[in-house]
């Protein structure tokens, strides 16, 4: 229906309206339906920032909660099938206003990583809430408030919100030039190693700390096998993450690792290397720190002590074997019988 123009002349101007379009519905159609009327009153969004992501790789994920009056709000869920979710971080909450109404938004963030190939739908998200509803026209008033000068009463009402669904593409990772130490990272990192003490023994504990700071999932990131590292015995790292935001998206993760020389011809811890797939160049990369000059010792042996025997213990025991075990005698036997002066 299309209400045509007004016209008003005032001080000799004539000022013209525009046309008003209005869309009637029937009693039976969804703009008259109660619930989707509701919509208007408090509503949910699903936000993702790509639509194509590669497999391994971690994205943001943002819920935003819209409401005029509202309680009993619960945490919203998002069915994801196909995606491996982290922490939600506490909903940041303001205001706004839409085509001329005020709402109240509450922002809830967290990550997505993708477990498998192919077409995927992240939601539709779902919040339970009970949407407060003004009524105008009702029958029984406040006896303290008959003539409603403190607005109008407000209803509860349950009310279950769903956002639209979001597909994600997500492609597998290249199967050619794959280096052979990848282990699965996926994201853009940076290396740095260092290690110590570089002047020891044989035998003696090094101490290898690895940092790998970047852009990536970086609770799942492990430190791949060095087959550079053969002369050396390791042992299990430990690990700790500083994020740098509330989703660990970003920031830095530690590594501390013992390795052992076995012989004293090492001259060098070799470089450590750390291979990753960068979705954003859509390519593998390897990060390499550079070799650690080493002076490694020989052990000293510990020779065993000489034995001082008579002629008669040496013709009446066998020899002792070079490797045998030399017991501590508790008590010894004269060597000569001592001369009157």
């Amino acid at each position: 229906m299309l209400f045509r123009s007004l016209q008003i002349q005032i001080s000799g101007q004539v000022f013209t309206t525009q046309p008003l379009k209005v869309r009637a519905l029937p009693a039976g159609a969804a703009g008259a339906n109660p619930q989707a009327a509701l919509t208007n009153l408090a509503f949910l969004r699903l936000i993702t920032p790509k639509e194509e992501v590669f497999l391994g790789e971690a994205f943001p994920v943002e819920l935003q909660l819209y409401w005029q009056n509202a309680e009993n709000v619960q945490m919203p869920q998002v069915p994801a099938e196909g995606f491996s979710l982290g922490q939600a971080s506490r909903p940041a909450q303001s205001t706004t206003v839409i085509n001329g109404m005020q709402y109240n938004v509450a922002v809830f963030k967290m990550s997505a990583t993708p477990a498998k190939p192919g077409l995927l739908t992240l939601g539709p998200a779902e919040c339970s809430l009970t949407v407060l509803v003004p009524l105008q026209n009702a029958r029984r008033r406040d006896p303290f408030d008959p003539f409603g000068f403190f607005g109008p009463r407000m209803q509860g009402r349950p009310t279950v919100l769903h956002s639209e669904a979001r597909p994600i593409r997500v492609l597998p990772l290249p199967t050619n030039n794959v280096p052979p130490n990848f282990s699965g990272a996926v994201g853009s990192y940076r290396l740095t190693v260092n290690a110590g003490p570089t002047n020891l023994a044989v035998g003696d504990p090094i101490t290898v700390k690895v940092q790998i700071s970047g852009q990536g999932p970086l609770e799942s990131l492990a430190l791949p096998d060095q087959p550079n590292w053969r002369d050396f015995k390791t042992y299990p790292p430990t690990s700790k993450v500083d994020p740098l935001d509330a989703l660990g998206l970003s920031g830095v993760k530690t590594f501390e690792q013992v390795v052992i020389p076995q012989n004293h011809e090492i001259t060098a811890l070799p470089g450590f290397q750390f291979s990753f797939f960068d979705p954003n160049a859509r390519a593998y990369r390897t990060l390499s720190g550079a070799p650690v000059p080493l002076t490694v010792r020989p052990t000293l042996a510990v020779a065993p002590p000489a034995l001082v025997a008579t002629n008669a213990e040496s013709a009446a025991a066998p020899p002792l074997p070079v490797d045998d075990i030399v017991h501590i005698r508790a008590r010894l036997e004269p060597l000569a019988m001592a001369r009157p002066p």
